[in-house]
């Protein structure tokens, strides 16, 4: 999800048997570069958060694992 004021953006999974949508991580950041493993059983994304001493945002690296159990892991 990305809103203009970032209030509410985030990375949400849907399981499209059952269609019920679990929060992976909400923040006010910006998501990018989202990207699913080969087998699908994991997920990366860049969060940049804006900080006001630096000329770009700073970014982390935040992954996610585990779908196939019903929970996901973030790291």
């Amino acid at each position: 999800m990305d809103a203009p004021d970032k209030a509410g953006n985030g990375i949400q999974l849907r399981d499209m048997e059952t269609g019920v949508v679990m929060v992976l991580d909400s923040d006010k950041a910006s998501y990018e570069r989202l990207t699913w493993t080969e087998k699908g059983d994991g997920l990366a994304v860049l969060k940049g958060t804006e900080d006001k001493r630096y000329a770009d945002k700073v970014y982390s690296a935040v992954g996610f694992t585990g779908f196939g159990a019903g929970a996901s892991r973030s790291g």
